[in-house]
């Protein structure tokens, strides 16, 4: 006979009922198995009265018959159980239907009405990308995603309490953060459950006292709080923006019915602290107080028993807390120097002491402060009144990184990679130094007797499973996290055995431990962020030292082999390019047998270099090498006559832009990488340029007498940012019964931006919105991206989140895409208001009149409307619909018209070249038309991104010489640069566009000496607040 208790609420209150409670409970344990004692012991959890839903069987006075028949084991949260088990991304969890809408399934009628305002299950309702159109990760995660993640390599090494052990007595698991992806390791397998849906770094985590939910933050733009069900890695419950700036520290309450949140310091320093209800159906929080100002709170940590305290601290302050009648009370100890060991001494990290009123406290000082209940003589205090009370030092000379509570154990890690366990008079009652894993970060313990996390208060028969037994130290097994990247777990038995080898440690899993610059070659080239570039052995992964080289001393950012592997080319961050070359020596044998002859290097840009590459002539296999840089310069070196003795050479410099900055450089030779039409002719390689405008251009490749000119301008995906790196996907398959790949045509390029964002575009690139893609892959900066040989993945790196995650690539869904023609649909549908908008409408019409024009305006003729304008009227006919093209624009969408048109040949020499510089086709070529859908592609592809604003016209304006201060610049000073830099503007024509403008006849002696570029935005140019 037994009636469910919750044994942490009576072990706070009745002492005597809850010792009564147990031994009832060592009755029913006496005649059940194993799994229902397991059972038993998780329905008097303080949740399961709101969450409890497994299928016992309860008669009128609420008593368990046991009987023979009744051997299975019901899970206690079955409710949860009833989501389809492959169904596990977000999308499907909002409209699978397999919650009630108030809440959970029950079985038990005693909880169902309960359960009616409990729904723990609440899904993330929405993808905050939305707006942005990018596809969350989680979201992505289905059969018909071009990308998903496959593993992550890595973890957030540096968080304090970033990692938490979930093992018991059926799972080897552990959770850890790796960038903004939480981890569930099952180490035994190697398997990795992958937690997916936070857009910014994850700050803190929390696991609750049965393990069965965990807790993830983050700060930032849109930050969250999501709560996993830690069985099934889905997310049941997601509260979007808590908090302005994001989240420092977050917990979870005993009875896991609430969410404690601390936010970060507001630019005013202010920092809130929420209590989220998060098993009700409400939005909001429960309570939201500002915490006393002074300094910065950095931590917060639950009670380990009673669910409405937790305390806060900051480095020099210590506040307890407690939730009552929904207000928040707090109670801050007052803190001298006398408490620490020296004067910079500061708090890292505190925690209640199990069973105790007691809390304790970490130092940068390597001292735990003990912390007491206070007394008073004429009243009783209040359980969050403490004092100081006791301090020793625990970690002579090194830092208390994490404190944390195991039975009647206080349990420390430290900077020295010591971790310590000490009774509650802070006397050592163990310790295990043998790790040599470096600075200790996060401990946390198997889950004690399938119960509970043993770092939680507990029963008298906990504790006393948990003291020394004849004289042997005992507690459940442990892992450990620590700054240098690893993971390790360890048994107490070790110690007590005298087991060095196993107070090691088994390593469960190993990070990268400095920031990822750039891999790449058939020997394993590696650039260092000091300026190394060191050789390995691609087989054992051993360096081979007299292949290390410094050529210098600024951050390697690329490196790159040519085809051929007898040529290595970097660039630095001193926007220098270096070349070694491959000089095999038969002579040698072993390791180092072959050496790579540093050529030189040569500072040959003046700004960032943002592209690298290495091609071949057009009728052979000789290496040639390009860089490309924020200068908008492309420089060819003269790889053939570069030297020891003469250094690296430059060849030729073109220009390949004017005003837009090339972020991505991407060097080919396959034809079907460009949209081509029939009857346009097909060129050699080409060269591919992203740039900030969010285009890519395409090139020419110069060669002997032939200039290099743009033929193609495509819009690039707007996602996250301008692309800086575009990486062809290869394109591989294997003839029936042959083991030798076939390489076909590219069919996918990869791209990543500089933050956050990467994606596929299906080929050929035509700047259709439907054939790519683009997702969420980093909470920061990706430092570098490259595709596995074999075409099947794709490597990002974060860079100084030492992440590395490995995306499985599948191009179905964008070839899908591309089958389907949809005409100029898609384009149609980036135009302001789409097919239907008011501005589409007029782009038909200003079509519609360019028709009529260039027939002439007076004329008796009948008019022949054909649906095509030709190409001389497309420069006033973009510029009627706001693409206020230059002239440069202007020749390029000249150019590509030509291209496609069949009359431009690619390979015309340079003299060729130079008869057509104009923008207007030539008398001798024969009249080029257009058709309207033609006209949209181009329209849609070249103009701008964002349309010009008053801020453009004042960052000119600064540009061009304005008044730091008041702004003004002088009229004559204006129109002097006007007609004399950049595209050169005529006295006449500026009075020409002055009339057009203010329609009126105007001259520029007429207009006032000075104005800012306020003035001339509105008076000039007719900008008003709302197109601003």
């Amino acid at each position: 006979m037994y009636e469910p208790h919750d044994l942490e609420e009576e072990l706070s209150i009745h002492e005597e009922q809850r010792i009564e409670d147990r031994e009832s409970q060592e009755q029913i344990d006496s005649s059940e198995t194993i799994q229902n004692e397991e059972t038993n012991e998780e329905e008097v959890s303080h949740v399961n009265e709101v969450l409890y839903t497994s299928e016992m069987n309860h008669n009128e006075e609420n008593e368990i018959e046991i009987g023979e028949e009744e051997t299975n084991e019901h899970h206690p949260y079955e409710a949860l159980d009833n989501i389809d088990e492959e169904s596990t991304n977000i999308q499907t969890m909002m409209n699978d239907g397999n919650f009630d809408e108030n809440g959970l399934k029950v079985v038990e009628e005693e909880y169902s009405e309960l359960n009616e305002t409990k729904n723990v299950n609440e899904s993330i309702n929405q993808s905050i990308l939305d707006e942005t159109n990018i596809r969350s990760i989680q979201e992505a995660k289905d059969d018909d995603s071009a990308l998903d993640l496959h593993w992550v390599f890595g973890m957030n090494k540096d968080t304090l309490g970033g990692m938490h052990n979930l093992c018991d007595e059926t799972r080897k698991e552990v959770f850890y953060i790796a960038g903004n992806v939480g981890i569930i390791y099952k180490y035994e397998t190697k398997e990795q459950i992958l937690l997916q849906g936070h857009t910014n770094m994850i700050t803190c985590s929390s696991v609750s006292m049965d393990k069965k939910w965990i807790v993830t933050a983050d700060s930032g733009k849109e930050n969250m709080i999501v709560v996993w069900d830690s069985v099934k890695g889905i997310p049941v419950k997601t509260i979007f923006d808590p908090h302005p700036v994001g989240i420092q520290s977050v917990d979870i309450s005993s009875d896991s019915l609430f969410i404690y949140s601390l936010s970060k310091p507001s630019s005013e320093g202010e920092q809130q602290i929420s209590l989220w209800e998060w098993t009700e159906s409400n939005e909001g929080a429960l309570v939201t107080v500002t915490a006393p100002s002074g300094e910065p709170q950095t931590l917060l940590r639950c009670h380990h028993s009673n669910p409405n305290i937790f305390l806060t601290n900051g480095p020099k302050s210590i506040l307890f807390w407690e939730h009552e009648d929904a207000t928040l009370e707090f109670f801050s100890p007052s803190v001298t120097k006398s408490d620490f060991g020296s004067a910079s001494s500061e708090f890292v990290q505190t925690t209640f002491v199990a069973g105790t009123t007691m809390a304790a406290s970490g130092t940068t000082d390597g001292e735990i402060v003990l912390w007491e209940r206070k007394i008073y003589p004429d009243r009783e205090s209040k359980e969050i009144e403490k004092e100081a009370m006791k301090f020793v030092k625990i970690h002579p000379g090194f830092s208390v990184n994490f404190i944390t509570c195991v039975g009647p154990y206080i349990v420390t890690g430290g900077s020295d990679g010591f971790v310590k366990f000490l009774d509650h008079k802070l006397r050592l009652e163990a310790w295990f130094e043998e790790f040599d894993l470096g600075p200790i970060t996060s401990i946390s313990f198997d889950k004690s007797r399938g119960k509970q996390r043993p770092d939680i208060a507990m029963t008298e028969e906990d504790l006393e499973s948990m003291v020394r037994k004849n004289d042997e130290f005992y507690c459940p097994d442990f892992i450990i996290q620590t700054r240098s990247g690893f993971l390790a777990k360890a048994t107490s038995t070790s110690f007590s055995d005298y087991d060095v080898e196993g107070m090691k440690g088994r390593i469960l899993v190993i990070s990268q431990n400095e920031s990822i610059q750039t891999l790449a070659g058939e020997y394993l080239a590696v650039g260092c962020t000091n300026g190394h570039v060191k050789f390995f052995d691609a087989v054992l992964f051993t360096e081979i030292p007299s292949l290390a080289y410094r050529p210098s001393k600024a951050c390697i950012q690329s490196l790159k082999f040519s085809h051929d592997s007898l040529f290595l080319a970097f660039s630095d961050s001193d926007n220098c390019v270096g070349v070694f070359k491959f000089m095999p020596n038969p002579q040698k044998k072993g390791a180092g047998k072959d050496e790579w002859i540093y050529i030189g290097r040569f500072k040959s840009h003046k700004k960032a270099i943002t592209g690298l590459e290495f091609g071949v002539e057009p009728y052979g296999d000789i290496p040639r090498l390009m860089s490309v840089s924020e200068d908008r310069r492309l420089i060819e070196y003269d790889l053939e006559n570069s030297s020891i003795q003469g250094g690296l050479k430059v060849k030729t410099i073109h220009r390949v832009s004017q005003d837009a900055i090339p972020t991505a450089f991407l060097w080919t030779r396959d034809e079907n990488v460009i949209e081509t039409y029939p009857n346009e002719k097909k060129y050699f390689d080409g060269l591919l340029f992203a740039n900030d405008q969010y285009k890519i251009m395409s090139f020419i490749t110069p060669f002997g007498n032939r200039d290099t000119r743009c033929n193609r301008t495509i819009l690039s995906p707007t996602y996250g940012g301008p692309l800086n790196r575009l990486l062809l996907v290869p394109n591989i398959h294997y003839k029936d019964g042959s083991t030798l790949p076939e390489y076909q045509p590219p069919k996918l390029v990869a791209y990543s931006t500089f933050e956050k964002v990467i994606g596929l575009i299906a080929l050929p690139l035509d700047g259709n919105p439907k054939h790519h893609m683009g997702l969420i892959a980093h909470s920061g900066e990706i430092t570098s991206c490259v595709v596995s040989p074999d075409g099947k993945y794709l490597f990002t790196a974060g860079g100084s989140d030492c992440i590395v995650n490995q995306w499985e690539i599948n191009g179905n869904p964008l070839f899908k895409n591309k089958e389907i023609d949809e005409g100029i649909e898609p384009y149609v549908s980036l135009i302001e208001g789409g097919a239907q908008g008011e501005f589409f409408q007029e782009v038909q019409q200003y079509f519609y009149y360019a028709q009529i024009r260039s027939q002439g305006e007076i004329t008796t003729s009948e008019r022949k409307i054909t649906g095509s304008v030709p190409i001389n009227q497309v420069p006033d006919l973009v510029r009627s619909l706001g693409f206020y093209a230059t002239q440069w624009e202007i020749q390029n969408m000249i150019n590509e018209l030509r291209v496609i048109k069949g009359v431009a040949d690619p390979s015309e020499t340079n003299s060729s070249v130079d008869k057509k510089r104009s923008s207007l086709p030539s008398k001798k070529e024969p009249e080029i038309f257009i058709d309207f859908n033609t006209f949209v592609k181009i329209y849609v592809n070249h103009r701008p991104v964002f349309g010009i604003q008053r801020k453009d016209i004042e960052e000119a304006f600064q540009k061009l010489g304005s008044e730091p201060i008041t702004g003004f610049i002088n009229k004559t000073e204006l129109f002097q640069k006007l007609k004399s830099m950049g595209e050169i503007m005529t006295e006449n024509d500026l009075n020409d566009c002055l009339s057009k403008l203010l329609k009126e006849a105007v001259t520029v002696a007429s207009l006032e000496e000075r104005f800012t570029s306020i003035e001339f935005a509105e008076k000039l140019l007719g900008f008003t607040e709302e197109n601003a």
